[in-house]
């Protein structure tokens, strides 16, 4: 069974989305975008597994920008974003589930006015553009890998990893955070009327950052455990 679509859509965030103000967005009105996807979707060995494959692209047509000489936010950016992606989803045997996707972001910053002044503020020098650059924290490669076996009627073990590539913390392209590979596990006793589960996240303790804005970046959350218990009445 195969299926394919084409799909059309709009969105906006307002100024406030990450719940800070300030004197110079206080005014700014929303930023819009519209997205274009076309995809196919393949159903194989009856339905057992799922591949789905999609072509897409993200434009922004008012970007938030900051005037270089006045410090104030106006909507006078451009952004895209062109993207691949492809995922595998279903059964490779009776007790075995696996979950795969890629993706691949190709961003720019196709118009801005920011520019970062290197210089001192008696004598501004601004030589970084973010015109032309790649926008931040969007990673050009990114992966996830996620598979369970049963191994009895009731337990069930699995594990899997998930990779992002290098990413740039600001428009500038001046810094950048290493890409990463975490790995995560789980352990599940799975009885008819509920469900224990132990999840084991970073499993290597790796040292890596989450997002990056504005300049900042955020460090992930090292080696944990979590366990959950689910009821069904």
């Amino acid at each position: 069974v195969q299926s394919y679509y084409a799909s059309y859509g709009t969105s906006f965030n307002p100024s406030g989305e990450t719940l800070t103000m300030s004197q110079s967005t206080s005014t700014v009105a929303p930023e819009e975008s519209e997205s274009f996807e076309v995809g196919a979707k393949y159903a194989l060995f009856n339905d057992a597994l799922q591949l789905a494959t999609a072509l897409f692209r993200v434009d922004k047509k008012n970007a938030r920008t900051t005037d270089p000489l006045t410090g104030f936010t106006t909507l006078d950016g451009n952004t895209r974003v062109d993207g691949f992606e492809a995922s595998v989803a279903g059964k490779l045997a009776e007790k075995w589930q696996m979950l795969a996707g890629y993706t691949y972001l190709d961003s720019e910053i196709v118009e801005s006015k920011d520019r970062r002044n290197v210089g001192s503020s008696s004598s501004p020098v601004y030589d970084l553009y973010a015109e032309g650059n790649h926008m931040a924290n969007v990673p050009t490669h990114s992966a996830t890998l996620w598979t369970t076996y049963g191994i009895s009627a009731n337990w069930e073990v699995g594990g899997g990893a998930v990779y992002m590539a290098d990413r740039f913390v600001d428009n500038y392209e001046a810094t950048v955070i290493d890409g990463y590979t975490r790995y995560d596990a789980t352990l599940a006793y799975l009885q008819k009327k509920y469900d224990v589960r132990l999840n084991l996240q970073n499993l290597g303790n790796e040292e890596y950052f989450e997002t990056a804005s504005t300049g900042r970046a955020t460090p992930a959350k090292g080696r944990g455990a979590i366990m959950t218990v689910t009821y069904r009445f």
